[in-house]
Protein backbone atom coordinates (compact mmCIF):
# COMPACT_ATOMS: atom_id res chain seq x y z
CA UNK A 1 0.00 0.00 0.00
CA UNK A 2 2.05 3.36 -1.29
CA UNK A 3 -0.67 5.78 0.22
CA UNK A 4 -1.13 7.57 -3.04
CA UNK A 5 -5.07 7.55 -2.15
CA UNK A 6 -5.83 10.56 -4.46
CA UNK A 7 -3.73 9.33 -7.57
CA UNK A 8 -5.85 6.44 -6.90
CA UNK A 9 -9.21 8.11 -6.61
CA UNK A 10 -8.30 10.07 -10.17
CA UNK A 11 -7.76 7.09 -12.36
CA UNK A 12 -10.41 5.20 -11.50
CA UNK A 13 -12.82 8.00 -11.74
CA UNK A 14 -11.10 8.11 -15.71
CA UNK A 15 -11.75 4.43 -16.48
CA UNK A 16 -15.14 4.74 -14.97
CA UNK A 17 -15.80 7.81 -17.04
CA UNK A 18 -14.60 5.21 -20.04
CA UNK A 19 -16.75 2.52 -19.24
CA UNK A 20 -19.78 3.18 -16.96
CA UNK A 21 -20.58 -0.67 -16.11
CA UNK A 22 -16.65 -1.18 -14.67
CA UNK A 23 -17.90 -2.57 -11.29
CA UNK A 24 -13.89 -3.42 -10.20
CA UNK A 25 -13.19 0.37 -10.74
CA UNK A 26 -16.31 1.42 -8.93
CA UNK A 27 -15.17 -1.48 -5.60
CA UNK A 28 -11.23 0.36 -6.33
CA UNK A 29 -12.66 3.86 -6.02
CA UNK A 30 -14.71 2.93 -3.08
CA UNK A 31 -11.19 1.65 -2.01
CA UNK A 32 -9.17 5.13 -2.55
CA UNK A 33 -12.54 7.19 -0.84
CA UNK A 34 -12.71 5.20 2.07
CA UNK A 35 -8.93 6.08 2.56
CA UNK A 36 -9.68 9.90 1.95
CA UNK A 37 -11.81 9.99 4.54
CA UNK A 38 -14.38 10.05 1.90
CA UNK A 39 -17.16 7.49 3.68
CA UNK A 40 -20.19 8.25 1.83
CA UNK A 41 -18.62 8.49 -1.29
CA UNK A 42 -17.10 5.26 -0.47
CA UNK A 43 -20.52 3.50 0.04
CA UNK A 44 -22.08 4.90 -3.03
CA UNK A 45 -19.37 3.31 -4.79
CA UNK A 46 -19.37 -0.01 -2.97
CA UNK A 47 -23.30 0.05 -3.85
CA UNK A 48 -22.72 1.24 -7.39
CA UNK A 49 -19.84 -2.24 -8.01
CA UNK A 50 -22.84 -4.38 -5.91
CA UNK A 51 -25.35 -3.03 -8.21
CA UNK A 52 -23.25 -3.98 -11.13
CA UNK A 53 -22.01 -7.14 -10.01
CA UNK A 54 -24.37 -8.64 -7.05
CA UNK A 55 -21.97 -11.50 -6.27
CA UNK A 56 -19.23 -9.40 -6.17
CA UNK A 57 -17.51 -10.51 -2.71
CA UNK A 58 -14.77 -7.68 -2.43
CA UNK A 59 -17.27 -4.71 -2.97
CA UNK A 60 -19.74 -6.13 -0.29
CA UNK A 61 -16.71 -7.09 2.18
CA UNK A 62 -15.60 -3.55 1.50
CA UNK A 63 -18.99 -1.96 1.59
CA UNK A 64 -19.91 -4.29 5.09
CA UNK A 65 -17.13 -2.50 6.66
CA UNK A 66 -17.64 1.04 6.46
CA UNK A 67 -21.39 0.22 7.17
CA UNK A 68 -19.86 -2.02 10.84
CA UNK A 69 -17.86 1.43 11.35
CA UNK A 70 -20.75 3.64 11.17
CA UNK A 71 -22.61 1.44 13.46
CA UNK A 72 -25.51 0.55 10.63
CA UNK A 73 -24.80 -3.33 12.11
CA UNK A 74 -28.18 -4.61 10.47
CA UNK A 75 -27.15 -3.55 7.20
CA UNK A 76 -23.20 -4.38 7.99
CA UNK A 77 -23.08 -7.73 9.31
CA UNK A 78 -25.02 -9.77 5.94
CA UNK A 79 -22.72 -8.28 4.12
CA UNK A 80 -19.37 -8.95 5.87
CA UNK A 81 -20.28 -12.65 5.36
CA UNK A 82 -18.87 -12.39 1.98
CA UNK A 83 -15.37 -12.32 4.11
CA UNK A 84 -15.84 -16.07 3.69
CA UNK A 85 -17.35 -16.23 -0.33
CA UNK A 86 -15.48 -18.28 -2.56
CA UNK A 87 -14.90 -15.60 -5.11
CA UNK A 88 -13.13 -12.82 -2.56
CA UNK A 89 -9.85 -11.77 -3.46
CA UNK A 90 -7.27 -13.14 -0.58
CA UNK A 91 -9.84 -15.47 0.69
CA UNK A 92 -8.23 -16.09 4.57
CA UNK A 93 -11.46 -17.19 6.40
CA UNK A 94 -11.15 -20.48 6.10
CA UNK A 95 -13.72 -23.41 7.30
CA UNK A 96 -12.38 -26.43 9.57
CA UNK A 97 -10.30 -28.46 7.18
CA UNK A 98 -11.50 -31.87 6.30
CA UNK A 99 -9.65 -34.83 5.09
CA UNK A 100 -10.55 -37.18 2.33
CA UNK A 101 -13.09 -39.71 3.32
CA UNK A 102 -13.63 -38.25 6.55
CA UNK A 103 -17.14 -37.16 7.60
CA UNK A 104 -18.23 -33.93 6.31
CA UNK A 105 -18.96 -31.06 8.44
CA UNK A 106 -21.95 -30.42 9.98
CA UNK A 107 -24.46 -27.87 8.70
CA UNK A 108 -23.13 -23.88 9.41
CA UNK A 109 -25.65 -23.10 12.11
CA UNK A 110 -27.77 -19.84 10.63
CA UNK A 111 -29.57 -18.81 14.01
CA UNK A 112 -31.09 -22.00 14.49
CA UNK A 113 -32.92 -23.23 17.83
CA UNK A 114 -30.17 -24.67 19.95
CA UNK A 115 -32.05 -26.55 22.30
CA UNK A 116 -30.31 -29.70 22.91
CA UNK A 117 -28.08 -29.54 19.82
CA UNK A 118 -24.10 -28.93 20.35
CA UNK A 119 -22.43 -26.16 18.13
CA UNK A 120 -18.73 -26.00 16.94
CA UNK A 121 -17.62 -22.45 16.65
CA UNK A 122 -14.58 -21.99 15.31
CA UNK A 123 -11.74 -19.31 15.12
CA UNK A 124 -10.61 -16.47 12.25
CA UNK A 125 -8.87 -13.67 11.73
CA UNK A 126 -6.69 -12.43 14.57
CA UNK A 127 -6.66 -13.25 17.97
CA UNK A 128 -7.90 -10.13 19.49
CA UNK A 129 -10.90 -11.04 17.20
CA UNK A 130 -11.22 -14.60 19.05
CA UNK A 131 -11.25 -12.47 22.11
CA UNK A 132 -12.92 -9.98 21.15
CA UNK A 133 -16.27 -12.21 20.15
CA UNK A 134 -15.56 -14.98 22.97
CA UNK A 135 -18.32 -13.09 25.20
CA UNK A 136 -21.01 -14.06 22.65
CA UNK A 137 -21.02 -17.77 24.69
CA UNK A 138 -23.14 -16.09 27.56
CA UNK A 139 -25.85 -15.24 24.07
CA UNK A 140 -25.15 -18.98 23.17
CA UNK A 141 -25.43 -20.65 26.57
CA UNK A 142 -28.63 -18.94 27.07
CA UNK A 143 -29.98 -20.45 24.36
CA UNK A 144 -29.92 -23.95 25.65
CA UNK A 145 -27.10 -25.57 23.73
CA UNK A 146 -25.99 -29.18 24.76
CA UNK A 147 -22.62 -28.61 24.41
CA UNK A 148 -19.88 -25.83 22.75
CA UNK A 149 -16.65 -26.68 20.81
CA UNK A 150 -14.65 -23.47 20.55
CA UNK A 151 -12.14 -23.81 18.85
CA UNK A 152 -8.82 -20.97 19.26
CA UNK A 153 -5.58 -20.43 18.53
CA UNK A 154 -3.03 -22.03 20.27
CA UNK A 155 -1.90 -19.18 22.24
CA UNK A 156 -5.53 -18.56 23.79
CA UNK A 157 -6.19 -21.92 24.69
CA UNK A 158 -5.13 -21.85 28.41
CA UNK A 159 -6.87 -18.73 28.76
CA UNK A 160 -9.68 -19.64 27.12
CA UNK A 161 -10.46 -22.84 29.11
CA UNK A 162 -9.78 -21.08 32.53
CA UNK A 163 -13.27 -19.09 32.07
CA UNK A 164 -15.20 -22.28 32.50
CA UNK A 165 -17.50 -21.33 29.85
CA UNK A 166 -17.13 -23.64 27.01
CA UNK A 167 -18.02 -27.56 27.57
CA UNK A 168 -14.77 -28.29 24.97
CA UNK A 169 -11.52 -25.97 24.08
CA UNK A 170 -8.91 -26.86 21.59
CA UNK A 171 -6.87 -25.39 19.58
CA UNK A 172 -6.84 -25.16 16.03
CA UNK A 173 -3.75 -27.28 16.22
CA UNK A 174 -5.45 -30.16 17.96
CA UNK A 175 -8.25 -30.13 15.37
CA UNK A 176 -9.57 -33.66 14.10
CA UNK A 177 -12.20 -34.09 11.05
CA UNK A 178 -13.30 -36.69 13.71
CA UNK A 179 -14.06 -34.37 15.94
CA UNK A 180 -17.35 -33.08 14.64
CA UNK A 181 -18.99 -36.51 14.72
CA UNK A 182 -20.97 -35.76 17.44
CA UNK A 183 -21.73 -31.56 16.47
CA UNK A 184 -25.20 -30.53 15.07
CA UNK A 185 -23.91 -26.97 13.51
CA UNK A 186 -20.98 -24.84 13.27
CA UNK A 187 -19.82 -21.42 13.05
CA UNK A 188 -17.40 -18.74 12.27
CA UNK A 189 -16.92 -16.91 15.75
CA UNK A 190 -17.73 -13.57 13.90
CA UNK A 191 -20.82 -14.83 12.70
CA UNK A 192 -21.94 -14.82 15.98
CA UNK A 193 -22.71 -11.23 15.34
CA UNK A 194 -25.32 -11.86 12.90
CA UNK A 195 -26.83 -14.84 14.34
CA UNK A 196 -27.38 -12.95 17.39
CA UNK A 197 -28.66 -9.93 15.98
CA UNK A 198 -26.51 -7.60 17.37
CA UNK A 199 -27.34 -3.99 16.75
CA UNK A 200 -25.45 -0.88 18.29
CA UNK A 201 -27.48 -0.62 21.18
CA UNK A 202 -27.49 -4.91 21.97
CA UNK A 203 -23.68 -5.22 22.05
CA UNK A 204 -23.26 -8.21 24.57
CA UNK A 205 -20.69 -5.45 26.03
CA UNK A 206 -20.74 -6.74 30.15
CA UNK A 207 -17.23 -6.43 31.50
CA UNK A 208 -15.26 -7.66 32.09
CA UNK A 209 -15.76 -11.51 30.95
CA UNK A 210 -12.52 -12.78 31.26
CA UNK A 211 -10.59 -13.20 34.57
CA UNK A 212 -6.73 -14.47 34.97
CA UNK A 213 -7.46 -16.68 37.91
CA UNK A 214 -5.76 -16.52 41.45
CA UNK A 215 -2.92 -18.79 40.48
CA UNK A 216 -1.61 -16.74 37.28
CA UNK A 217 -1.92 -13.71 39.14
CA UNK A 218 -0.13 -14.98 42.15
CA UNK A 219 2.65 -15.87 40.49
CA UNK A 220 2.93 -12.75 38.06
CA UNK A 221 2.68 -10.34 41.18
CA UNK A 222 6.05 -10.81 42.47
CA UNK A 223 7.55 -10.21 39.06
CA UNK A 224 5.76 -6.85 38.76
CA UNK A 225 7.47 -3.43 40.07
CA UNK A 226 6.21 -1.88 43.86
CA UNK A 227 4.70 1.58 42.41
CA UNK A 228 1.22 3.21 43.33
CA UNK A 229 0.99 3.03 39.29
CA UNK A 230 1.67 0.63 36.48
CA UNK A 231 1.10 1.47 32.94
CA UNK A 232 1.67 -1.51 30.39
CA UNK A 233 2.72 -1.08 26.87
CA UNK A 234 2.51 -2.47 23.48
CA UNK A 235 4.02 -0.62 20.26
CA UNK A 236 4.15 -3.28 18.14
CA UNK A 237 1.32 -5.36 16.07
CA UNK A 238 1.80 -8.88 14.11
CA UNK A 239 4.09 -7.84 11.22
CA UNK A 240 1.91 -9.90 8.70
CA UNK A 241 -1.43 -7.86 9.38
CA UNK A 242 -2.45 -5.87 6.54
CA UNK A 243 -2.34 -2.64 7.90
CA UNK A 244 0.72 -3.02 10.17
CA UNK A 245 2.69 -0.79 8.32
CA UNK A 246 0.04 2.23 9.51
CA UNK A 247 -1.07 0.89 12.87
CA UNK A 248 2.55 -0.19 14.50
CA UNK A 249 4.80 2.47 16.06
CA UNK A 250 8.07 2.72 14.01
CA UNK A 251 10.21 2.03 16.67
CA UNK A 252 10.02 2.44 21.04
CA UNK A 253 11.85 5.42 20.89
CA UNK A 254 7.94 7.17 19.62
CA UNK A 255 6.64 6.34 23.31
CA UNK A 256 10.33 8.29 24.43
CA UNK A 257 7.64 10.95 25.92
CA UNK A 258 5.89 8.97 28.26
CA UNK A 259 9.59 8.72 30.07
CA UNK A 260 9.48 12.10 30.86
CA UNK A 261 5.72 11.05 33.23
CA UNK A 262 7.08 10.86 37.00
CA UNK A 263 5.74 8.82 39.57
CA UNK A 264 4.89 5.62 36.86
CA UNK A 265 6.13 2.46 36.66
CA UNK A 266 6.16 1.29 32.51
CA UNK A 267 6.01 -2.57 31.90
CA UNK A 268 6.60 -4.03 28.44
CA UNK A 269 4.13 -6.70 26.92
CA UNK A 270 5.80 -6.51 23.43
CA UNK A 271 6.08 -9.73 22.71
CA UNK A 272 7.59 -10.82 19.36
CA UNK A 273 8.36 -8.46 16.51
CA UNK A 274 9.65 -4.81 18.60
CA UNK A 275 10.97 -6.90 21.41
CA UNK A 276 14.42 -7.09 20.83
CA UNK A 277 14.52 -2.95 20.93
CA UNK A 278 13.91 -2.86 24.65
CA UNK A 279 17.58 -3.36 25.53
CA UNK A 280 19.10 -1.03 23.31
CA UNK A 281 17.39 2.05 24.76
CA UNK A 282 19.28 4.48 27.27
CA UNK A 283 19.80 3.20 30.72
CA UNK A 284 16.97 5.57 32.32
CA UNK A 285 14.53 4.63 30.30
CA UNK A 286 11.50 3.26 32.85
CA UNK A 287 10.67 0.01 31.11
CA UNK A 288 10.40 -2.96 32.91
CA UNK A 289 10.44 -5.61 30.01
CA UNK A 290 8.45 -8.97 30.71
CA UNK A 291 7.20 -10.30 27.53
CA UNK A 292 9.63 -12.06 26.24
CA UNK A 293 8.83 -14.03 29.32
CA UNK A 294 5.10 -14.41 28.59
CA UNK A 295 4.39 -17.58 27.14
CA UNK A 296 0.50 -17.47 26.15
CA UNK A 297 -2.49 -15.17 26.34
CA UNK A 298 -3.15 -16.88 30.18
CA UNK A 299 0.20 -14.37 30.68
CA UNK A 300 -0.72 -11.33 29.49
CA UNK A 301 -3.66 -11.87 31.27
CA UNK A 302 -2.20 -12.29 34.84
CA UNK A 303 -0.36 -9.07 33.87
CA UNK A 304 -2.57 -6.58 33.02
CA UNK A 305 -4.89 -7.87 35.53
CA UNK A 306 -2.59 -5.84 37.95
CA UNK A 307 -1.79 -3.11 36.20
CA UNK A 308 -3.42 0.33 36.13
CA UNK A 309 -3.31 1.00 32.68
CA UNK A 310 -2.26 -0.45 29.04
CA UNK A 311 -1.27 2.20 26.43
CA UNK A 312 -1.12 0.26 23.07
CA UNK A 313 -1.70 0.01 19.34
CA UNK A 314 -4.59 -1.55 17.51
CA UNK A 315 -3.64 -5.38 18.48
CA UNK A 316 -4.66 -8.12 20.28
CA UNK A 317 -3.81 -6.55 23.93
CA UNK A 318 -6.23 -3.93 24.04
CA UNK A 319 -8.73 -6.58 23.40
CA UNK A 320 -7.79 -8.27 26.32
CA UNK A 321 -7.35 -5.61 28.61
CA UNK A 322 -10.80 -4.48 27.99
CA UNK A 323 -12.25 -8.08 28.14
CA UNK A 324 -10.77 -7.64 32.37
CA UNK A 325 -11.91 -4.81 32.44
CA UNK A 326 -8.40 -3.18 32.98
CA UNK A 327 -8.67 0.59 31.48
CA UNK A 328 -7.13 0.66 28.18
CA UNK A 329 -5.82 3.93 25.70
CA UNK A 330 -5.40 2.65 22.16
CA UNK A 331 -3.54 4.49 19.48
CA UNK A 332 -5.25 4.35 16.21
CA UNK A 333 -3.41 5.17 12.81
CA UNK A 334 -5.64 7.55 10.68
CA UNK A 335 -5.13 4.69 7.46
CA UNK A 336 -7.39 2.04 7.83
CA UNK A 337 -8.92 2.18 10.84
CA UNK A 338 -10.36 -1.01 12.22
CA UNK A 339 -14.44 -1.26 11.88
CA UNK A 340 -14.84 -1.76 15.39
CA UNK A 341 -13.17 1.66 16.60
CA UNK A 342 -16.04 3.37 14.66
CA UNK A 343 -15.84 7.27 13.80
CA UNK A 344 -14.98 9.80 15.19
CA UNK A 345 -15.14 8.35 18.95
CA UNK A 346 -13.13 8.48 21.65
CA UNK A 347 -14.79 5.35 23.41
CA UNK A 348 -15.87 1.86 22.42
CA UNK A 349 -19.21 0.59 22.61
CA UNK A 350 -17.63 -2.94 23.03
CA UNK A 351 -15.78 -1.89 26.17
CA UNK A 352 -17.94 0.72 27.74
CA UNK A 353 -16.05 2.44 30.33
CA UNK A 354 -12.54 1.06 29.98
CA UNK A 355 -11.45 1.95 26.02
CA UNK A 356 -10.26 5.24 25.22
CA UNK A 357 -9.27 6.45 21.39
CA UNK A 358 -6.22 8.59 20.62
CA UNK A 359 -6.68 8.84 16.72
CA UNK A 360 -4.06 9.82 14.37
CA UNK A 361 -5.22 13.29 12.43
CA UNK A 362 -2.55 12.53 9.71
CA UNK A 363 -0.83 9.56 8.32
CA UNK A 364 2.00 8.57 9.58
CA UNK A 365 2.25 11.34 12.67
CA UNK A 366 2.25 9.47 16.12
CA UNK A 367 4.16 12.45 17.91
CA UNK A 368 0.83 14.31 18.40
CA UNK A 369 -0.80 11.27 19.54
CA UNK A 370 2.13 10.27 22.00
CA UNK A 371 2.12 14.12 23.70
CA UNK A 372 -1.93 13.94 23.93
CA UNK A 373 -1.76 10.36 25.31
CA UNK A 374 1.56 12.41 28.14
CA UNK A 375 -1.05 14.99 28.63
CA UNK A 376 -3.88 13.07 29.45
CA UNK A 377 -1.05 10.53 31.94
CA UNK A 378 -0.51 13.41 33.86
CA UNK A 379 -3.80 14.60 33.84
CA UNK A 380 -5.17 11.69 35.45
CA UNK A 381 -2.40 11.14 38.10
CA UNK A 382 -2.77 14.53 39.26
CA UNK A 383 -6.90 14.01 39.59
CA UNK A 384 -5.71 10.61 41.36
CA UNK A 385 -8.13 8.96 38.01
CA UNK A 386 -5.76 6.26 37.17
CA UNK A 387 -6.95 3.04 38.50
CA UNK A 388 -4.77 2.51 41.74
CA UNK A 389 -4.32 -0.26 43.87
Amino acid sequence: MRGEFQKALDCYTKAIAIEPEFAQAFCNLGFAQNALGQYQSAVASYERACAIKPDYADAQWNLGLILLRQGKYAQAWPLYEARYAVGKTDLQTLPPPTEPGALALPPRWQGEALDGRSLLVWPEQGMGDEIQFWRYLALLRAKGPRHITWVCSPPLKLLFESQFLADRVISTTEWKPELAHDIDYWCFAMSLALHCETALESIPSQIPYMDAGASKLAHWAKRLPNANVRVGLVWKGRPTHANDAHRSLPTLATLAPLWSVSGVAFVSLQKGAGEEEVGIWPVQQPLLHLGGAIADFSDSAAILQQLDLLISVDTAAVHLAGALGVPCWVLLPSVATDWRWMEDRDDSPWYPGTMRLFRQTEVGNWDTVINNVVVELRSGQAQGSLRLR
